[in-house]
């Protein structure tokens, strides 16, 4: 029984590496690029020609650029059209405040905020950023204004945020 097996496994594996060494398809045959004519033909220069000219053989550089041609690509490339932006979109009409980890309070208006009451709690965050729109000195600090009108105190400090690039 068991040399039955070794024999109809020997059977297999020289099947196998028989059959592997024949071409797994014949695709690659069709593969190969058109033979030149032995006419003695002048080549054409080089350029896409989607006709073939009838005194030139469109062959070497001229069947690369016939062929990149049909599936829509020119060359050479052409430059990209570009303009620039203007440079004023850069300047934004609001500025960043990264708030301290104990948290801050919105106020009403300014008075309020220096007397510290009847503010609005921002609980605190390990990562609490907000807006504002314009920072006002005080004698009792610095205070910032939000852009829906709310007073927050300096608990924390301003974030500057380079010009993006402009484009080219």
């Amino acid at each position: 029984m068991n040399k039955k097996i070794y024999q109809l496994f020997s059977i297999l594996v020289s099947l196998s590496l028989a059959l592997s060494a024949l071409p797994s398809s014949i695709s690659a045959v069709h593969a190969l690029p058109s033979s030149e004519n032995n006419s003695g033909a002048v080549l054409c220069p080089p350029d896409a020609y989607l006709q073939a000219p009838p005194d030139c053989a469109p062959l070497g550089p001229s069947e690369y650029l016939t062929d990149m041609a049909s599936r829509g690509m020119e060359l050479p490339l052409r430059p990209l059209q570009i303009s620039h932006p203007d440079p004023a979109l850069a300047n934004l009409p609001y500025h960043y405040y990264k708030v301290n980890s104990t948290g801050t309070a919105f106020y009403p208006t300014l008075n309020a905020a220096i007397s510290g009451s009847g503010g609005q709690i921002l609980d605190p965050g390990a990562f609490l950023y907000v807006v504002y729109s314009q920072q006002i000195p005080a004698p009792k600090g610095t205070y910032f204004l939000r852009p829906g009108g709310e007073v927050m105190p300096g608990d924390g400090s301003r974030v500057s945020i380079s010009t993006p690039f402009p484009g080219v």
